[in-house]
């Protein structure tokens, strides 16, 4: 009754306004760090072979290029020279750097994983970088990409656009059928995640043109309910975003490509796996009280023969 009369107001404590009760609620629980999601190495998921480099960061494989010819002769008759010819792969240390500053206050006051998570991003970037440059590169300061080799065996897709091809069914043998003897049998297919669901998720037609309801042309024994396996007629297949969406054909641009191949004919060479240096040495450093991390990575990658690997391209994704 006083209250109405003398018009006194209410308010109950909550946990918004740090004045109406919000300074009692205790600060958030920090958990585990979430790392940032990435690409797939493909190189590395279909079993690209790795050696050292020696000290002097630089490895050759010798190899043989051509072979000498054989001739038939009669009696008495001279039999034709002929030699083999030679080469080799020549692998040399190319390097590869990140560089990040931290502010002190960061390994200070910050959780005591906070340097560990962006060590873990260094090495992880430096990796997707050095894979990519494996399919892509140009050569010179990175690695020489195996699209890039001469010799890599090339197949066009079945069905041929203006715009674009389309991978069919047929393909998948043709492509292997290209393969050297020496290739009993290829180790992986490398293309874009959406690309596979698109093959596997493509069917026959059934009753009328078009209407894709009857078999999976590429996995004939999968039924509707059934998830698609990561294989491809018995071969795996490294499903990766490392791989391009934007190769160009007529008026499109965003074309993808499919490689088939023996990968541990993929040498991969590195001295080490990846120096790391923290510093807080030198005028910038001293006087914003920062630590430098530095990520020195020294690599480099090629074919035994570029002939164990087939790729189709400018594809159509569906």
């Amino acid at each position: 009754w006083i209250a109405r009369r003398v018009g006194l107001k209410t308010k109950a404590l909550g946990t918004i306004s740090d004045v109406s009760g919000g300074a009692l609620v205790q600060l958030p629980v920090l958990g585990e760090l979430i790392d940032l999601q990435r690409n797939l190495e493909a190189f590395a998921g279909a079993g690209a072979q790795e050696v050292a480099l020696p000290p002097n960061g630089r490895l050759q494989f010798p190899k043989l290029t051509g072979g000498s010819t054989a001739y038939w002769v009669g009696e008495g008759m001279q039999v034709t020279q002929s030699e083999p010819t030679t080469g080799n792969l020549d692998l040399q240390a190319k390097k590869l750097g990140v560089f990040v500053q931290l502010n002190n206050e960061l390994l200070r006051f910050a959780s005591p994983s906070a340097e560990g998570l962006v060590r873990h991003d260094m090495a992880r970037v430096a990796a997707l970088k050095a894979d990519l440059a494996m399919l892509e590169g140009t050569g010179g300061t990175q690695i020489k990409g195996l699209l890039t080799y001469s010799g890599i065996t090339a197949h066009t897709a079945t069905t041929v656009g203006a715009n674009g091809n389309t991978f069919e069914a047929q393909d998948v043998a043709l492509m292997e059928g290209k393969l050297p003897d020496a290739v009993a049998a290829p180790t992986a297919w490398v293309m874009r995640k959406a690309m596979y669901a698109a093959l596997m998720n493509r069917r026959a037609d059934a009753v009328t043109a078009a209407d894709q309801k009857g078999a999976f042309l590429f996995h004939p024994s999968r039924g509707a309910a059934d998830a698609p396996p990561a294989e491809l007629y018995g071969t795996k297949v490294v499903r990766s975003s490392q791989i391009s969406a934007t190769r160009t054909k007529g008026a499109s641009t965003n074309l993808t490509y499919i490689l088939l191949g023996y990968f541990p004919d993929w040498i991969v060479s590195r001295l080490g796996v990846m120096e790391f240096l923290a510093s807080g040495l030198g005028d910038s450093a001293l006087q914003n009280d920062q630590t430098y991390l530095r990520g020195i990575q020294h690599i480099d990658a090629g074919p035994r023969n570029a002939a164990s690997f087939v790729l189709c391209d400018q594809l159509i994704v569906g």
